[in-house]
């Protein structure tokens, strides 16, 4: 679950976001390559290592951007070696 905290002037506003994670396992190589495709596509996803040493990164992104998720994890699968997990 994401969570935001956002300031104005007159109000602090708290919104929690339902989120969805993909795990996808790469080759260690690719690790830093998946992260800088993700942040070309600025605002779509988080990249997170969860485990360095079987390269399995969690992709996570808000529901309405699950879709452009899925696809760019396709495009990387056509590429190189990107097993998606869950």
């Amino acid at each position: 679950m994401l969570i935001a905290v956002i300031t104005n002037r007159w109000r602090r506003s708290v919104i929690q976001c339902r989120t969805v994670s993909r795990y996808v396992r790469l080759d260690r190589k690719d690790i830093s390559y998946v992260r800088y495709v993700f942040e070309g596509y600025d605002g779509v996803a988080n990249v997170t290592t969860v485990d360095g040493l079987r390269a399995v990164v969690k992709v996570t992104a808000v529901p309405d951007f699950v879709d452009v998720v899925d696809g760019i994890i396709e495009a990387l699968s056509r590429e190189i070696r990107c097993e998606l997990l869950s």
